[in-house]
Protein backbone atom coordinates (compact mmCIF):
# COMPACT_ATOMS: atom_id res chain seq x y z
CA UNK A 1 0.00 0.00 0.00
CA UNK A 2 1.21 3.30 -1.06
CA UNK A 3 1.07 6.51 1.48
CA UNK A 4 -0.46 10.07 0.64
CA UNK A 5 2.66 11.83 0.57
CA UNK A 6 4.72 8.69 -1.57
CA UNK A 7 1.82 10.03 -4.42
CA UNK A 8 4.23 12.37 -5.50
CA UNK A 9 7.44 10.72 -4.93
CA UNK A 10 7.82 9.43 -8.20
CA UNK A 11 6.85 12.92 -10.01
CA UNK A 12 9.24 15.54 -11.17
CA UNK A 13 9.56 18.86 -10.74
CA UNK A 14 7.69 19.32 -13.86
CA UNK A 15 4.84 17.61 -12.90
CA UNK A 16 4.62 19.07 -9.38
CA UNK A 17 4.88 22.82 -11.08
CA UNK A 18 2.21 21.28 -13.31
CA UNK A 19 -0.34 19.71 -10.72
CA UNK A 20 0.66 22.83 -9.03
CA UNK A 21 -1.16 25.46 -12.03
CA UNK A 22 -4.17 23.01 -12.13
CA UNK A 23 -4.79 23.09 -8.60
CA UNK A 24 -4.66 26.72 -8.24
CA UNK A 25 -6.57 27.12 -11.78
CA UNK A 26 -9.11 24.31 -10.10
CA UNK A 27 -9.17 26.82 -7.25
CA UNK A 28 -9.87 29.74 -8.93
CA UNK A 29 -13.06 28.19 -10.88
CA UNK A 30 -14.60 27.08 -8.21
CA UNK A 31 -14.01 30.35 -6.69
CA UNK A 32 -14.83 32.45 -9.83
CA UNK A 33 -18.56 29.91 -9.44
CA UNK A 34 -19.25 30.98 -5.69
CA UNK A 35 -18.92 34.63 -6.99
CA UNK A 36 -21.14 34.10 -9.66
CA UNK A 37 -23.80 32.30 -7.36
CA UNK A 38 -23.27 34.81 -4.70
CA UNK A 39 -23.77 37.84 -7.40
CA UNK A 40 -26.59 36.27 -8.65
CA UNK A 41 -28.15 35.99 -5.49
CA UNK A 42 -27.52 39.36 -4.23
CA UNK A 43 -29.17 40.81 -7.68
CA UNK A 44 -32.25 38.33 -6.51
CA UNK A 45 -32.24 40.21 -3.50
CA UNK A 46 -31.50 43.88 -4.64
CA UNK A 47 -34.92 43.31 -7.54
CA UNK A 48 -37.01 41.59 -4.12
CA UNK A 49 -36.12 44.99 -2.39
CA UNK A 50 -36.93 47.06 -4.69
CA UNK A 51 -39.94 45.09 -5.90
CA UNK A 52 -40.88 45.61 -1.87
CA UNK A 53 -40.05 49.33 -2.06
CA UNK A 54 -42.27 50.15 -4.93
CA UNK A 55 -45.45 48.10 -3.82
CA UNK A 56 -45.50 50.10 -0.67
CA UNK A 57 -44.71 53.37 -2.37
CA UNK A 58 -47.56 52.51 -4.72
CA UNK A 59 -49.80 51.07 -2.14
CA UNK A 60 -49.42 54.52 0.10
CA UNK A 61 -49.84 56.86 -3.45
CA UNK A 62 -53.55 54.93 -3.69
CA UNK A 63 -53.77 55.11 -0.13
CA UNK A 64 -53.11 58.68 -0.38
CA UNK A 65 -55.59 59.65 -3.36
CA UNK A 66 -58.59 57.75 -1.90
CA UNK A 67 -57.92 59.76 1.15
CA UNK A 68 -58.21 62.70 -0.05
CA UNK A 69 -61.47 61.98 -2.12
CA UNK A 70 -64.84 62.74 -0.41
CA UNK A 71 -66.23 59.63 1.25
CA UNK A 72 -69.37 61.03 2.12
CA UNK A 73 -71.09 63.71 0.19
CA UNK A 74 -74.10 65.22 1.53
CA UNK A 75 -76.68 68.21 0.05
CA UNK A 76 -78.45 70.29 2.34
CA UNK A 77 -80.48 73.38 1.84
CA UNK A 78 -82.84 75.71 4.19
CA UNK A 79 -85.88 76.94 2.46
CA UNK A 80 -86.10 79.78 5.16
CA UNK A 81 -82.34 81.10 5.26
CA UNK A 82 -82.02 79.98 1.31
CA UNK A 83 -78.69 78.46 1.94
CA UNK A 84 -77.63 75.48 0.23
CA UNK A 85 -74.36 73.23 0.58
CA UNK A 86 -72.81 70.52 -0.60
CA UNK A 87 -70.29 68.82 2.04
CA UNK A 88 -68.11 65.98 1.54
CA UNK A 89 -66.25 64.43 4.50
CA UNK A 90 -63.16 62.10 4.70
CA UNK A 91 -61.49 59.66 7.26
CA UNK A 92 -58.04 60.61 7.58
CA UNK A 93 -55.64 59.04 10.73
CA UNK A 94 -55.53 62.31 12.18
CA UNK A 95 -59.30 63.12 11.73
CA UNK A 96 -61.57 64.48 9.13
CA UNK A 97 -61.41 66.23 6.35
CA UNK A 98 -64.69 68.58 5.40
CA UNK A 99 -65.33 70.02 1.71
CA UNK A 100 -67.95 72.44 1.76
CA UNK A 101 -69.48 74.13 -1.19
CA UNK A 102 -72.34 76.65 -0.18
CA UNK A 103 -74.55 79.21 -1.90
CA UNK A 104 -75.74 82.05 0.12
CA UNK A 105 -77.18 84.89 -1.54
CA UNK A 106 -78.03 86.95 2.26
CA UNK A 107 -74.71 88.81 2.14
CA UNK A 108 -72.98 90.47 3.19
CA UNK A 109 -72.58 88.36 6.61
CA UNK A 110 -70.27 86.54 8.48
CA UNK A 111 -70.32 82.84 8.84
CA UNK A 112 -69.04 80.13 10.86
CA UNK A 113 -69.03 75.95 10.22
CA UNK A 114 -69.48 73.86 13.60
CA UNK A 115 -69.02 70.39 13.50
CA UNK A 116 -71.42 68.67 16.46
CA UNK A 117 -70.26 65.71 18.12
CA UNK A 118 -72.89 62.69 19.02
CA UNK A 119 -72.45 64.17 22.74
CA UNK A 120 -74.17 67.29 21.79
CA UNK A 121 -70.72 69.57 21.67
CA UNK A 122 -69.90 72.13 18.66
CA UNK A 123 -66.77 73.09 17.68
CA UNK A 124 -65.98 76.17 15.30
CA UNK A 125 -63.82 74.21 12.54
CA UNK A 126 -64.37 77.23 9.35
CA UNK A 127 -65.31 80.98 8.80
CA UNK A 128 -66.02 83.22 5.97
CA UNK A 129 -67.60 86.39 4.97
CA UNK A 130 -70.69 86.48 2.24
CA UNK A 131 -70.30 88.84 0.20
CA UNK A 132 -73.19 91.25 -0.39
CA UNK A 133 -74.76 90.27 -3.68
CA UNK A 134 -74.41 93.78 -5.10
CA UNK A 135 -70.68 93.81 -4.19
CA UNK A 136 -68.61 94.53 -7.36
CA UNK A 137 -66.99 90.82 -8.01
CA UNK A 138 -69.34 88.94 -5.55
CA UNK A 139 -70.59 85.61 -5.73
CA UNK A 140 -72.83 83.46 -3.53
CA UNK A 141 -70.51 80.69 -3.59
CA UNK A 142 -67.98 79.77 -1.29
CA UNK A 143 -66.02 76.70 -0.81
CA UNK A 144 -63.92 75.74 2.01
CA UNK A 145 -62.05 73.24 3.41
CA UNK A 146 -61.86 72.43 7.02
CA UNK A 147 -60.72 69.81 9.41
CA UNK A 148 -61.52 68.76 12.99
CA UNK A 149 -60.04 65.78 14.99
CA UNK A 150 -62.95 63.84 15.30
CA UNK A 151 -63.47 60.76 12.91
CA UNK A 152 -66.44 60.40 10.57
CA UNK A 153 -68.18 57.99 13.04
CA UNK A 154 -68.19 60.16 16.06
CA UNK A 155 -69.81 63.14 14.10
CA UNK A 156 -73.19 63.62 14.72
CA UNK A 157 -74.25 66.30 12.09
CA UNK A 158 -72.66 70.11 10.91
CA UNK A 159 -73.97 73.49 11.17
CA UNK A 160 -73.91 77.07 9.51
CA UNK A 161 -74.40 79.71 11.49
CA UNK A 162 -74.00 83.14 11.02
CA UNK A 163 -71.92 85.59 12.81
CA UNK A 164 -75.25 86.31 15.34
CA UNK A 165 -75.33 82.74 16.05
CA UNK A 166 -78.46 82.35 13.93
CA UNK A 167 -78.77 78.28 12.46
CA UNK A 168 -78.69 79.10 8.68
CA UNK A 169 -78.46 75.18 7.65
CA UNK A 170 -78.08 71.81 9.54
CA UNK A 171 -76.30 69.18 7.84
CA UNK A 172 -76.78 65.85 8.16
CA UNK A 173 -73.94 63.15 6.77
Amino acid sequence: MVAPNDLHADLGPDDLVLRGLLGDMHSERRRAALRRRLAVLLGALALMAASCVLTRAFDAGVAAGAAHRPAVTVIAADPVTGVRAGLGTARHDWGTEVLLELRDGQGPRDCALFVVDRTGAARTIGGWTVAAPSAPGASAAVSITAATALQPDAIDHFEVRSGTGQLLLSIHP
